[in-house]
């Protein structure tokens, strides 16, 4: 027994095996198991697709089919990595400067800039520009206020018309003046509009700052996050990995190609000579059945030889083989 084998040491208990378990759970691209968010089905789903694909009819076959929907598995949480590597890359003081800095902000307020600004979550850039538009739509009421336009809000002004009476109402019991006048008690409608115009920019400011500039603010994050991933592709421990990966399943792949290859050789080679038919009470020239006997000999060792080692297996020689047959074998 090699001494590797006898050196081998891990978990015997179950729960030294869980804490393993868990331990290479926490390497998360290296781990053999799902991760959490990852599908079963989709694995499944992909084992089907490769197994189609490359004709994988064998075990040896299937076990390299598993290697390479691994290591796909893996090449995924490896950019899953680095996208959150970039996200990283936001939270850092000088990036945030260097954001504010280009997309004209003042400096007061890097420190204070929400994360979603930066995350991949589009939803609450959405909701920044719902408050923002309900803004916008009450000064234009505030501005142009007849009693016709707020009876109608609900569709002339429908992000004003989510945030104060919600998506949902329909057919509220309260129309959107009495709504507003409930939430700030002002006398006049105007001046409801305007409560609500000066809470929004008091509550969600930055909300009313990502709504006013968030084409310019788009673009800024885009290009720094463009940086951040040239940067983070560059590491060279990652592009190592990846690039393991990759050939893992290169090798993988030209494996269960060299043995389709060999088992459709394998089954194309079996060829069984039929002896050749002598008529009763004919005669034979005797050089002709010499020669006869001598093709078939030689057709035999040849065919022998094409069979004998898979590894070894001449193409030309099993032709060969095959043009060494007689007109009536053919």
């Amino acid at each position: 027994m090699s001494n590797f084998s006898s050196a081998q040491t891990g978990p015997k208990t179950a729960e030294g095996k869980a804490a393993s378990s868990r331990n290479a759970i926490k390497l998360g691209v290296y781990s053999n198991s799902l991760m959490p968010g990852e599908s079963e089905q989709e694995l499944q789903d992909l084992n089907n697709a490769l197994r189609d694909a490359l004709s994988v009819e064998d075990g040896a076959s299937e076990m390299l089919l598993r290697t390479i929907s691994q290591s796909l598995l893996k090449t995924k949480r490896l950019h899953d990595a680095e996208i959150k590597v970039v996200q990283t890359y936001f939270a850092r003081q000088d990036s945030r400067k260097q954001f504010g800095f280009q997309a004209n902000i003042s400096p007061l307020l890097y420190d204070r800039l929400p994360d979603w600004y930066f995350e991949e979550d589009p939803e609450p850039k959405k909701r920044a520009l719902v408050r923002f538009g309900a803004v916008c739509e009450a000064i234009h009421l505030k501005e142009n206020f007849k009693l016709e336009n707020s009876l109608q809000a609900r569709t002339v002004y429908p992000n004003l018309w989510a945030e104060v009476m919600g998506r949902q109402a329909i057919n509220p019991r309260q129309s959107l003046g009495e709504r507003l006048l409930a939430r700030y008690g002002q006398a006049k409608p105007e001046f409801n509009l305007q409560a609500l115009v000066e809470d929004y920019y008091k509550k969600y400011p930055f909300d009313m700052l990502w709504g006013e500039n968030h084409e310019r603010y788009e673009m800024v994050i885009e290009n720094l996050r463009a940086q951040a991933l040239i940067e983070v592709s560059l590491r060279p421990d990652l592009a190592k990995v990846e690039m393991q990966l990759h050939r893992r399943r290169i090798e993988a792949i030209e494996t269960i190609a060299r043995l389709n290859s060999a088992r459709a050789i394998e089954m194309a080679s079996v060829v069984t000579p039929s002896k050749e038919l002598v008529l009763p009470h004919s005669k034979q020239n005797p050089s002709s059945q010499k020669a006869s006997t001598k093709n078939a000999s030689n057709q035999e060792l040849l065919i022998q030889k094409a069979t004998t080692n898979e590894d070894s297996f001449d193409p030309e020689v099993q032709l060969q083989a095959s043009s060494t047959l007689s007109p009536n074998e053919n």
